[in-house]
């Protein structure tokens, strides 16, 4: 590899730190594209020495990129939960209605 040519674990680690830098989902996707690329390109490299040792670090930033993801996932699954949970009290609290139609009365207490 000539010293041109850009590096895709240097530059997947690269990426990885930038998307841990705000540590969520949305930061993700920006570069979900890229990150195939580099995986695509990482497959057909033949790795050193130093590429293995990269790789553990890749590796690391990769299982704390997951844990958020996770995170974020659990949270919004609560949060629709929650959601739901509120939903079906309105509602159930909503549809109740006096149906009969009684009219007025009075009690008299002196008797």
């Amino acid at each position: 590899m000539s010293n041109q040519e850009s590096n895709p674990l240097k530059e997947l680690l690269e990426t990885y730190n930038l998307i841990l830098e705000k540590s969520e989902f949305s930061e993700y996707v920006k570069y979900e594209d890229l990150l195939d690329q580099l995986y695509i390109k990482i497959a057909d490299m033949r790795l050193t020495e130093e590429d293995r040792m990269m790789i553990a670090e890749i590796q690391e930033l990769h299982g704390r990129i997951i844990r958020f993801i996770t995170l974020e996932k659990e949270s919004l699954s609560q949060k629709m939960v929650n959601f739901s949970k509120r939903k079906r009290v309105t509602q159930s609290y909503g549809g109740m209605t006096n149906n009969y139609d009684v009219g007025a009365f009075f009690v008299d207490f002196k008797k």
